[in-house]
């Protein structure tokens, strides 16, 4: 029974990560250029599971959805590959996305983060902390809890999940080479021109894609009318890059810029204009800007991106808030927009999400997930689609903002 509920929950989860493992290889890979979707199949499970020996898998999966990292200047070379990895830790499969760079001598873990965590408890092992000391583990290491991995109390048998997935992520580098993991390319490549030079922009498309990490999350650009403007682009890497060190020495130093003191009166002002709304307050005393930062960064890049005579791009942040500078069609809940300006959809029922219900006084999820649209502004979407959980009289103050909430069925 267990086998095939977590087949069940695989097939229905993982396929929708594509978006994800694009944008984190396009960040842990930014010098490449030539990425592709793939699924990597294991051909010769008995060689797989000998190089794994003596780890023993607890999800027998054979075909993996993956994002190929091509060298550029040979392109049947594989520089690296970001896949989506699950293993068990107590009961349930805890959902990896796992990042291998192939441009050494050994492979070794460039990137690893928790997708999905299903589990009522050991969901530290999200931590960026505990997840950092797989970063440069490669087959010589033994990469064993209580060796040269620190465990986490409570969060054991999740932990020894974690080191069960980075095994299997480099034996499936290991197959690649030795030729018992087949590939097969799913939608062709896809071209960030981050890295393209001025040579090559007569071959390549010229559109600048990049994602950049920005606090916990990635913030991805897309620029369609780049035409090779590269002299903009060493500015927008100094803005974004000077947003996020604000963002890093609030949380790190209590240091507060203009844009953070800005942010914090907001929350102020909401709480009085609408009267169900306040700061949650973290236990080490920081104001939590949730959901408003997202997208006061999406605005502030939105507004940069203007100012630089850029009008055709979209911007993505943290995989729920969106700005299209033109009327693209998008799908939300399963059902298809015409959207120009600022989407943000909530996440009420990850674990990762709570919310704050002033009502009731206590921190609530598994609520009807919410998106909310606005011609301009993705702040007010950001901090609406997660308000809009609580808020019996949201509709009414969107729709005469110039928004519109959208709910899934």
């Amino acid at each position: 029974m267990l086998s095939l509920l977590v087949t069940y929950i695989l097939l229905g989860e993982t396929l929708s990560f594509e978006k994800k493992m694009m944008d984190v290889a396009r960040s842990v890979f930014p010098t490449s250029s030539l990425f592709e979707y793939a699924e990597l199949e294991i051909s010769d499970s008995d060689k797989f599971l000998s190089f794994l020996h003596p780890v023993k898998p607890s999800v027998d999966e054979r075909i993996f959805e993956a994002t190929l990292v091509r060298d550029t200047q040979d392109p049947q070379k594989i520089a690296g590959f970001c896949a989506i990895l699950n293993e068990i830790g107590k009961e349930m499969p805890i959902t990896f996305l796992v990042c291998i760079s192939r441009e050494k001598d050994l492979p070794e873990i460039s990137y690893i983060d928790v997708l999905v965590y299903r589990e009522t408890r050991g969901g530290e092992i999200r931590s960026k902390m505990f997840l950092k000391q797989f970063f440069g583990k490669s087959e010589k290491d033994p990469v064993s809890v209580g060796k040269d991995i620190r465990n986490i109390k409570g969060a054991t048998l999740s932990a020894w999940a974690t080191t069960r997935v980075v095994k299997k992520a480099l034996a499936i580098s290991r197959g690649i080479d030795t030729g018992f993991v087949k590939i097969k390319t799913k939608k062709g490549a896809f071209y960030p021109s981050s890295s393209i030079s001025h040579s090559s922009l007569s071959s390549l498309p010229s559109i600048f894609s990049k994602c950049y990490l920005v606090g916990d999350s990635y913030l991805c650009v897309d620029i369609y009318d780049f035409q090779g403007r590269f002299s903009k682009l060493d500015e927008l890497n100094s803005f974004i890059s000077e947003i996020s060190s604000e963002f890093e020495d609030f949380y790190f130093s209590d240091s507060k810029s203009q844009r953070i003191v800005s942010l914090i009166k907001k929350y102020e002002l909401l709480r009085d204009f609408i009267n169900l709304f306040d700061i949650y307050w973290r236990s080490d005393g920081k104001a939590d800007l949730g959901g408003i930062w997202k997208g006061y960064v999406v605005d502030a890049v939105k507004a940069f991106l203007f100012s630089q005579g850029f009008s055709d791009f979209d911007i993505y942040f943290g995989w729920s808030t969106f700005f299209f500078s033109k009327e693209r069609e998008v799908k939300i809940f399963d059902r298809r927009f015409s959207i120009r300006g600022a989407v943000s959809v909530s996440d009420a029922n990850s674990d990762y999400s709570l919310i704050f219900d002033p009502i009731s006084k206590r921190f609530v999820r598994n609520k009807v997930k919410t998106a909310v649209i606005h011609n301009e502004s993705a702040e007010f979407s950001d901090l609406l689609s997660t308000l809009c959980l609580i808020w019996e009289k949201c509709e009414h103050f969107v729709k005469n903002t110039g928004g519109k909430v959208i709910r899934e069925k």
